[in-house]
């Protein structure tokens, strides 16, 4: 099979370049300008396979593909999976709020799949950009 990119969430990025995503940032301290040391890393990948174990599979259906100005072919899919698979504490996902925002999953008031792994992301990886790819 063939591999697919999906950038669902950025443990560092070029423009916020983080070093410890696993410990809220300090206000005060620059990230060191060396690379993290390999325990560090071991940690992020060990967190990362706990949030990739605990997720169910993603069920993606193709709606249309797009070949983009720039060049980039573009795979435009739609969530399909169940949302009602980790959302049963009847808690609102923040991209059902009512602050105008409009995501994928707002017109049904339930979080998708996918906003599901980027707020486990977010909750395992507090020191991660707060910029982060949406839906």
């Amino acid at each position: 099979r063939a591999k697919l990119h999906a950038t669902v969430f950025y443990l560092s990025h070029p423009n916020d370049v983080r070093h410890d995503t696993l410990a809220p940032p300090a206000p005060e301290q620059p990230p060191p300008a060396i690379a993290p040391p390999k325990a560090l890393l071991d940690a992020e990948l060990a967190r990362l396979t706990q949030v990739a174990e605990s997720t169910s599979p993603l069920v993606l259906e193709l709606k249309k593909v797009v070949f983009a100005r720039s060049g980039t072919l573009l795979l435009l899919f739609n969530d399909v999976t169940s949302a009602s698979a980790s959302a049963s504490d009847g808690a609102q996902h923040p991209s059902a709020a009512s602050d105008g925002a409009q995501h994928a999953s707002a017109s049904e008031g339930a979080p998708t799949a996918i906003d599901r792994l980027r707020d486990n992301c977010r909750n395992a990886f507090p020191g991660a950009p707060s910029s982060q790819p949406v839906t």
